[in-house]
Order: C-alpha cells, then sequence, then structure tokens
C-alpha cells in the first residue's frame, strides 16, 4: 500500500511540475493575437488556478507520511533543501541579471542593500520563480511546530486550516500577490493547501476520518469560495491518479 501511495504522489507531482513548465512556455499575453488569444488567456487561468497550490498540497501531503523528527534536525534539513539553493542561484544569477539588466522585463539597478532587498523580497529575486523556496521553506516550519502544538490532532488542525480561510478571506480575497516581506501573504495563501495536503494524507493513509477534510470544504464554501476552486481542483486530480 506505501509503494502504491509513493507511486500516486510521484505521479502527482510529476503532473504539477507539467503544469509549471507547460504555463511557462506558453507566450506572453502581448506576444500574441488573433482568435486563439481568448482561448491561451483561458489556458493560462486555467493552469494558473491550482499549478502551485498543487505544489504545497503535495508538500503537506507528504509530511504527514514522513517520519517524526526532532525540531532542530528538521529546521536544518529543510534549511539544506530550500534555503541553500535560494541563496546560491539567487547570488550565481544577481550578477547577470545586472550586466543585462537593460534586456530584462524587470530591470534592477544592483548593489549591495538592492541585493538585500531582491532576497528578503522573493518576488523581487533576481530570478522571481524562486518565490516558492523561501515559501515553502517558512510554512513547513510553521506547520511543523503547528502539528507539535496539536500532538498532529486533526481536529485541531482543521479548526486551524479553517481559521487561516477566514484571514484568507478577510484580508487578501480582493488583492492581488504583492511583494511583501518574506512573502508573508504568500505564506497565509499557500498554507491553506499545505494543511489540506497534510490533513488528507492524514485521513486517507492513517484511518484517521476523511471527514476533516470535508469541515474544510464546506468552511471555503461559506466563508471564503475563493479558495475553495483550487482545492475542489487538486483533490479531483489526486482522485483521478488514485483510480
Amino acid at each position: 500500500m506505501q509503494t502504491k501511495n509513493n507511486k500516486e504522489i510521484e505521479l502527482l507531482t510529476i503532473f504539477a511540475i507539467f503544469l509549471v513548465v507547460f504555463g511557462h512556455s506558453l507566450p506572453a499575453r502581448f506576444e500574441y493575437d488573433g482568435p486563439s488569444a481568448l482561448f491561451i488567456d483561458k489556458l493560462i487561468d486555467g493552469i494558473y488556478i491550482f499549478h502551485m497550490p498543487l505544489f504545497f498540497y503535495v508538500s503537506g501531503f507528504l509530511f504527514s507520511i514522513s517520519k517524526e523528527r526532532k525540531s532542530i534536525d528538521y529546521i536544518l534539513g529543510k534549511m539544506k533543501r530550500l534555503l541553500i539553493p535560494y541563496m546560491f542561484f539567487s547570488s550565481f544569477s544577481y550578477i547577470p541579471k545586472v550586466l543585462l539588466s537593460g534586456f530584462a522585463m524587470r530591470p534592477i539597478e544592483g548593489g549591495g542593500s538592492d541585493f538585500i532587498y531582491r532576497i528578503i523580497f522573493p518576488w523581487e529575486n533576481p530570478v522571481i520563480f524562486y518565490w516558492f523556496l523561501p515559501t515553502l521553506f517558512i510554512i513547513s516550519i510553521i506547520f511543523h511546530f503547528l502539528v507539535k502544538a496539536c500532538n498532529r490532532n486533526l481536529i485541531l488542525l482543521t479548526i486551524g486550516t479553517c481559521s487561516i480561510i477566514m484571514l484568507l478571506n478577510d484580508h487578501f480575497e480582493h488583492q492581488s500577490i504583492p511583494s511583501t516581506f518574506l512573502n508573508y501573504t504568500g505564506v497565509l495563501h499557500n498554507i491553506l493547501y499545505y494543511s489540506v495536503g497534510y490533513i488528507i494524507g492524514s485521513s486517507v493513509y492513517r484511518g484517521k476520518g476523511g471527514y476533516h477534510a470535508l469541515s474544510i470544504l464546506v468552511c471555503s464554501f461559506f466563508i471564503s469560495p475563493i479558495s475553495l476552486l483550487p482545492i475542489v481542483i487538486i483533490l479531483f486530480i489526486h482522485t483521478m491518479f488514485f483510480l
């Protein structure tokens, strides 16, 4: 059963990677026109609804079936896998970005303070796609301690997840994603999908009962419909891989 579950989540991860690559390989909106424009627009919008939430969902799911570790070991492991690559590749790409800034869509001026700014504001990174790494790191650490505090109690975690939906609705439902310190808005937004992944993994594969996940869907529907659609799509796709 465990082998089947691993293959299932591997396929889900491959599918998520494909969506990211495919979504970023499509032409930008200003690069096309004509009859195909509307179709490409809708295709891009459809992919972007759930492709990154799917990554956070998978991460939460994997955390739910992983062995429990000491906090210091867990933090150091996440730093090695997420923060160090973030720092290395951000630094490696910074100088070429400065030198070729005149040809870039997002030109940068360069300098020590500018470099630090673009590290601690991930959406201003020389390579904007790296925002995912520090965001996942912060979510992983927060959720690690949340799970410890709740003693893996899914009822408490479900209440916490529903509270996150309420915060999401109150603060970010009518806003585009801003560039914020350590991308805290992205952390708040995507910890929801990480939480759902964890609860689904615990519910389905540890026999804890799927009503926890159902309560999240109901809460999403009544409090923040904007957060419900990605969850429904993700769960539907996961079900397809499971079958």
